[in-house]
């Protein structure tokens, strides 16, 4: 019976991970250049990142965006302490 090598992709070019992110190159160049991200570089002018690396970047930056406490618009609470809904919206009075 033959078995079945299966080799998955390690790393991958700044374009490559730029399409993965939705990022631009631009961008990716940057992390780089602040050294946000670490690249390999096996000969100049190549430069390569770990896709483990990116896919736990990519993430972390979902969960954080998640998580960051904003509530939907017209929602929250109004100058008297009542919970404000869209349909409850400041009529143009002010409190004083």
């Amino acid at each position: 019976m033959a078995t079945r090598t299966v080799t998955t992709k390690r790393y991958a070019t700044v374009g490559e991970i730029a399409d993965f992110t939705g990022l631009s190159e631009g961008t990716i160049r940057n992390l780089l250049a602040t050294r946000e991200r670490t690249a390999f570089r096996p000969v100049p002018g190549r430069i390569l990142l770990d896709l483990r690396e990116v896919e736990t970047f990519v993430r972390n930056s979902a969960d954080r965006r998640s998580t960051r406490g904003r509530k939907p618009h017209g929602i929250g609470i109004n100058k008297g302490g009542r919970a404000r809904t869209a349909r409850s919206a400041p009529t143009g009075k002010q409190e004083r």
